[in-house]
């Protein structure tokens, strides 16, 4: 068994770190045996979809438009002309679609991949973070959720990747764009104070898994196994 922890460069998701959150059997079959099983074509086809749109957006925010054209689903492109007037490209913006930061420090490892990151004047950064599945999120399910937490904490700690003459950062939010509920994006503030209780709460995490003991590990019935892929792997009947 391969143990991830131990190699230099690997650095946790907030993917990786809500697996092991919700359990530990999942995160070792997943992260130290490499296992990723689905046998539901509708869930296969959601992440295709999203998949699509991912890349349409990019290529807009990036004056790609042209290479949209070769996509002939119409929902997908129904959905971009939606996104385009709530963030149409303006000028004096600035916008890193499919944006990427690492970070090693302090024993905490991690990499954020951000489908798009705004500029706006007076420095204001927004990350905007695009959900395609039909379920309605509510704010009370991403206020405080690893995600959430995550992708601003990094921005916060190296917003000069993307402000590169700022002496530090003064405004910083992100949003839940929600391609089947428009009418229900969402918005977190994010401060200080917020990024001193994420920077702790984060680092946590990693030291409750670096600390874990995977060996002999023990699968066992948890709330998240209703939703898991691998519920029919280790309960067979």
């Amino acid at each position: 068994m391969k143990d991830i922890r131990r190699e230099s460069n690997f650095l946790y998701t907030q993917s990786s770190l809500a697996t092991f959150e919700a359990c530990p059997y999942k995160f070792k079959l997943r992260y130290f045996q490499g296992l990723y099983w689905s046998e539901d074509d509708e869930i296969r086809e959601s992440f295709r979809r999203g998949n699509e749109f991912h890349l349409i957006a990019e290529r807009y925010y990036m004056g790609m438009e042209e290479m949209i054209g070769e996509v002939g689903d119409e929902k997908l492109l129904e959905d971009l002309e939606n996104l385009k007037k709530t963030y149409p490209l303006r000028e004096g913006w600035r916008y890193y679609p499919e944006f990427e930061i690492r970070y090693n420090e302090e024993g905490v490892r991690l990499l954020g991949r951000y489908d798009l990151i705004l500029v706006k004047p007076q420095n204001k950064l927004q990350i905007v973070d695009f959900k395609t599945n039909r379920r309605r999120l509510e704010e009370k399910d991403v206020a405080e959720n690893l995600q959430t937490r995550i992708y601003l904490f990094l921005l916060w700690e190296n917003y000069n990747l993307i402000l590169e003459n700022a002496r530090r950062i003064k405004n910083i939010e992100m949003v839940y764009y929600q391609t089947e509920n428009l009418d229900s994006n969402i918005t977190i503030k994010y401060d200080e104070k917020k990024h001193e209780e994420n920077k702790k709460y984060i680092k946590k995490i990693m030291e409750k898994i670096e600390s874990f003991s995977f060996e002999g590990l023990e699968k066992q019935r948890v709330s998240h196994c209703r939703v898991c892929e691998f519920e029919k792997i280790c309960w067979k009947s």
